[in-house]
């Protein structure tokens, strides 16, 4: 009868090895995933799940009548950070758990959004000598692309800011998802009024925005058309400006007439 025990009992505690991980056959254990990575939603908030029923966490054993509790409890709402889950299985007073860290990362922003400034350029001056700055975003001669969903945008000097002649540095700065990304360009204030007191302010292109043709309302010198990178895309003669050619988006024309220069923004669609 002894020996018939005690082989029982041997073959109850036999040892099988996972891997790694030795597990005793007469215990009822859990085993965690490793640590990983999830996405928040769009107020940067996670809802844990029922990582047991969901399979990621696995119960290994005799288990009949065992309690299982998962710590924080499934429908908790956490924010973002790094969150440990534990795994306890109860069986007959003995308690075996696991443990694994899920890390939630904001799904908002990031560090995707890019902002991207015009070439340097120049503009005209009132008849007082100074400009009045305005948004640049709101002008479309700034883009942001990427990743920008809530991002902040700050102009510096910030709109309706008066500068006088001479050149002056705009920086423009966004911030998304606690990331920041900056470009900069050189805004030249120049005074373009000459004996025939020129007014930039009278020179008009239109339609604009355009698909087709443009049309300058006074004779010029030239007419020439840059991308907001400062590539210069096509240089005319005419007071008609054929874009049709062109691809759609924000473009800058300079143009020179005989009393002086101005710059204006023609929005290609």
């Amino acid at each position: 009868m002894k020996t018939k025990l005690l082989s029982f009992i041997l073959c109850f505690l036999w040892i099988v090895s996972y891997g790694n991980n030795v597990k005793t056959l007469g215990d009822c254990e859990p085993e965690c995933p490793d640590d990983f990575t999830v996405q928040a939603d769009m107020n940067d908030q996670y809802t844990i799940p029922d990582y047991v029923a969901n399979g990621m966490v696995t119960i290994f054993g005799p288990c009949e009548g065992a309690s299982v509790v998962q710590t924080p409890a499934p429908g908790t709402v956490v924010g973002l950070g790094e969150i440990e889950i534990i795994v306890t299985v109860t069986l007959n007073g003995d308690e075996e758990e696991c443990d694994f860290d899920v890390t939630v990362e904001s799904n908002i922003g990031g560090g995707d959004c890019m902002v991207q400034c015009p070439a340097d350029f120049s503009v005209a001056a009132d008849a007082n000598g100074e400009y009045s700055i305005p948004s640049y975003f709101g002008e479309g001669l700034v883009t942001i692309s990427g990743d920008c969903f809530g991002a902040i945008i700050d102009q510096t000097p910030e709109a309706g800011t008066i500068v006088g002649l001479g050149q002056t540095t705009v920086i423009v700065e966004v911030e998304a998802g606690g990331v920041t990304d900056d470009c900069d360009f050189i805004l030249t204030v120049t005074d373009q009024l000459g004996i025939n007191d020129f007014d930039a302010n009278k020179i008009q292109m239109y339609p604009n925005p355009a698909s087709d043709n443009v049309v300058i309302n006074t004779p010029i010198r030239a007419a020439t058309i840059y991308t907001l990178q400062g590539q210069t895309v096509n240089v005319i003669h005419s007071s008609t400006i054929p874009v049709g050619h062109l691809k759609a988006g924000m473009y800058l024309v300079v143009i020179e007439t005989e009393n002086g220069k101005t710059t204006k923004r023609l929005l290609i669609e």
